[in-house]
C-alpha cells in the first residue's frame, strides 16, 4: 500500500504562515481578555472591593486570569503592536456593554471663543476636516494624551486654518471630560465633575505662530 504523497514545501510553508497569522489574531483580540484593563485586580484593595459584591472565590479566579494576562499576553501584544505600527496595519475594536462611563471632547478655542467642539452641531467650524475619518483619531489622541507626538502636527494644522479664517496667531485645544450626559463648558471656566452634570477641563494645549509648538497646561 503506497503512502500518501507529501504536500509540497511551499504549501507547508503557506499553511504554517496562515496558522501563525490566525494565532496572532487570536492573541491580539482574545475573547473576553482583550477588553480586560491592564491593572484589573492588581492590588489587594481592589480584590477586597470586588469581594463585597461578588463571591471571593470567583474574584480570585478572575484575578488569576488578570495576572496571567499581565504576565504573558500583554508583553507579547505590546511587541506585536509595534510591528503593526511599522506597517500601519494596527486595528482596534471594542464592544461596549453599557456604554462608556465618561465622555471626552476636544474643543478649539480662538480668541477666547469656542469655535469647534467634538460632535456639537452648533460649534462646527471646519467640521468637514476635523470630523473626517483620518483626523478623528488624532483628535481623540489629543483629548486623551496631550503629550502625544501627533498633537504637534494637529495643532499646526488647526493653527494655520485659524490664521486663514480668523486672522488669529494663537489657538487653544481644550480637552473636556464629563459623566453622561454632558453640558458645554463656557470659555475659561472649569466646572467640578458631577454625575450627569457639566464637564470639567482635563487639559489645555496652547500654540502660537509661527512654530505652533504645543504648550500643555493642566487646570
Amino acid at each position: 500500500m503506497s503512502s500518501p504523497a507529501r504536500a509540497p514545501v511551499t504549501d507547508q510553508l503557506r499553511a504554517g504562515v496562515v496558522l501563525l497569522g490566525l494565532m496572532t489574531m487570536l492573541l491580539m483580540a482574545f475573547p473576553g481578555v482583550d477588553a480586560m484593563p491592564a491593572n484589573m485586580l492588581s492590588t489587594p484593595e481592589s480584590v477586597d472591593r470586588w469581594s463585597k459584591d461578588y463571591p471571593r472565590a470567583g474574584v480570585l479566579a478572575v484575578k488569576a486570569l488578570a495576572d496571567a494576562n499581565r504576565a504573558v499576553r500583554l508583553p507579547i501584544v505590546h511587541e506585536l503592536t509595534r510591528f503593526e505600527r511599522w506597517f500601519r496595519i494596527e486595528q482596534t475594536w471594542n464592544l461596549y456593554g453599557g456604554g462608556p462611563a465618561r465622555c471626552r471632547r476636544l474643543e478649539v478655542v480662538v480668541d477666547d471663543r469656542v469655535v469647534y467642539r467634538s460632535n456639537d452641531p452648533d460649534l462646527d467650524w471646519r467640521a468637514a476636516e476635523l470630523g473626517s475619518r483620518r483626523i478623528r483619531p488624532v483628535l481623540e489622541t489629543a483629548a486623551n494624551k496631550p503629550g502625544a507626538a501627533n498633537v504637534k502636527g494637529l495643532l499646526r494644522v488647526i493653527g494655520r486654518w485659524a490664521q486663514e479664517d480668523f486672522g488669529a496667531d494663537a489657538v487653544t485645544l481644550r480637552a473636556t471630560v464629563a459623566d453622561f450626559p454632558t453640558e458645554p463648558v463656557p470659555a475659561g471656566v472649569v466646572h467640578p465633575s458631577e454625575p450627569g452634570g457639566p464637564a470639567e477641563v482635563a487639559h489645555l494645549i496652547h500654540g502660537s505662530a509661527p512654530d505652533w509648538k504645543p504648550r500643555v497646561e493642566l487646570p
